[in-house]
């Protein structure tokens, strides 16, 4: 069979499924072709073999330029910020002739890069109404719950919908395997990430995931083992050079990590790969308690968004490195970084649509240099401003972070009921979250219970900004109460 009669027979399957299933949000395009490349790009990316898609979607849109799904798939592909934006924006254009659910699937997406996480909601809430039996709507929903709004066993309930609908639904499991091993429920994502094994014996991310479990347990060996499974099956699989590289930094072999860091940089496919690399040795100098190195790499990374001219990305970079400088207990370093950043988000060359939530981030960590200056009063008026912002659009993670800022503020000002008040409404699986609760208990003398929470933060054992920022400190501060 012929290239093209292939990707046709793929097509007619796919016509022919969606007049037999009519529940699932329909694929709009004039080009049978421009379909099957799209199918099979969606199939590769639920594979997390992202970067075989762009050809196909890229292919696709050349044959339909009215193609609206494979315009949003390419915003996924994109690594700048302004070109996400940009194939948001043509997705968007193009829906006006796609059906009703991709529109407001797109425009879901929009209003994500808008902030209004109120709107996005009730547009997911929306299209579920309309096709309760689409497994990848399901999923993605699932997705949604978990990371937009921290909600895991909501996108537990959607992903276990998404196996109901079709038991052999890989994505699912992997998600609900990921999501158990994030929540300590080991036997439950074990269980899970066995079938999405069987399901993809010869794939990559099965064992990724299985690995990044392993690792929250501590198990760095057989962890370790699984990510090289994974780069056995596929040497440039970005995630496991990353995931694997922590593993050697967790024990010790902070230089092997950063071998593994600067293997995946030279490997990479694209600069969000580079960027990936060098995030990871950023956090790597963190976990080591060395921030003069973390600094300096995450500048390095703001290059990358200089030399794609990403404004937006610049700023961002920007506001990143200011944290960085305050977790270091530079304050004034900090601000600097905040009004460079703060003077390209008021520039003419930053998206207007992103100017709010851009403002929105530097009045947090103005508020974070503030708190580091001890100047209370600026840090509270500052975060309240965040606070409203964020609550305005809805977005419960920027108010669980609000929340958590508060809290430290609070023992600041030694009202430790109040802090842990406030600690108790940020991001309960987050390592600076736990670190602050177990400062709060050591403040007001209650040495168990600080001791118990200096353990959970030390042992947290993910890949997160938070845990770089408190292992060390963690570590210290938990040797001190032995």
């Amino acid at each position: 069979m012929t290239p093209t009669s292939f990707l046709r027979a793929l097509a007619f399957i796919a016509l022919l499924t969606s007049s037999l299933a009519a529940q699932e949000i329909p694929i709009t395009t004039s080009s049978d072709e421009a379909r099957a490349l799209y199918i099979k790009g969606r199939d590769l990316a639920e594979r997390f073999r992202t970067n075989e898609t762009l050809p196909l979607y890229q292919k696709a849109v050349a044959l339909d330029s009215n193609f609206a799904m494979a315009y949003l798939a390419l915003a996924f592909r994109q690594t700048t910020n302004k070109d996400v934006r940009l194939y948001i924006n043509k997705a968007a254009a193009a829906s006006e002739k796609a059906s009703e659910g991709e529109r407001i699937m797109i425009q879901a997406y929009e209003a994500r890069m808008e902030n209004d996480r109120a709107k996005e909601k009730t547009l997911w809430e929306k299209l579920l109404k309309l096709y309760p039996d689409d497994k990848r709507l399901r999923s993605t929903v699932g997705d949604v719950f978990f990371f937009t709004y921290n909600e895991p066993e909501l996108g537990i309930a959607e992903y276990k919908k998404a196996i109901e609908i079709d038991a052999s639904y890989h994505p699912a499991y992997n998600s609900i395997g990921y999501v158990y091993g994030i929540l300590g429920k080991y036997d439950e994502a074990e269980k899970a990430l066995k079938k999405y094994t069987e399901l993809l014996p010869d794939e990559a991310n099965p064992h990724d995931t299985y690995a990044e479990v392993l690792m929250k347990q501590g198990k760095f060996d057989e962890s370790i083992a699984e990510y090289k499974k994974s780069l056995s099956i596929d040497p440039k699989f970005y995630f496991s050079h990353i995931g694997l590289g922590m593993d050697y930094v967790f024990t010790g072999r902070a230089d092997d990590g950063r071998k593994q860091f600067q293997t995946l940089y030279d490997v990479a496919f694209d600069d969000n790969d580079r960027s990936q690399a060098i995030t990871a040795s950023t956090k790597s100098y963190l976990f080591e308690g060395n921030y003069h190195k973390a600094i300096i790499e995450q500048k390095t990374n703001y290059t990358l968004s200089e030399k794609a001219n990403d404004v937006a990305g610049m700023a961002y970079g920007l506001i990143g490195i200011a944290e960085l400088y305050v977790e270091a207990g530079k304050p004034k370093e900090a601000m600097h970084e905040l009004q460079r950043a703060l003077r390209l988000i008021n520039g003419s060359k930053f998206p207007s649509e992103s100017k709010a939530q851009g403002l929105q981030s530097i009045w947090y960590q103005e508020a974070f240099v503030a708190y580091a200056s001890n100047d209370v009063a600026t840090a509270k008026a500052k975060l309240k401003k965040y606070e409203h912002a964020a609550d305005k659009a809805g977005n419960t993670v920027q108010m669980e972070r609000a929340h958590q800022l508060a809290g430290r503020i609070a023992l600041k000002e030694k009202r430790y009921d109040d802090a842990l008040s406030e600690l108790q409404q940020a991001g309960q699986r987050d390592a600076q979250t736990l670190f602050e609760f177990a400062n709060a208990y050591a403040a007001k003398g209650e040495t168990v219970k600080a001791k118990e929470f200096f353990t959970k933060a030390v042992n947290f054992n993910d890949m997160s900004w938070g845990y770089a920022y408190v292992r060390v400190k963690a570590t210290e501060e938990l040797a001190k109460l032995k």
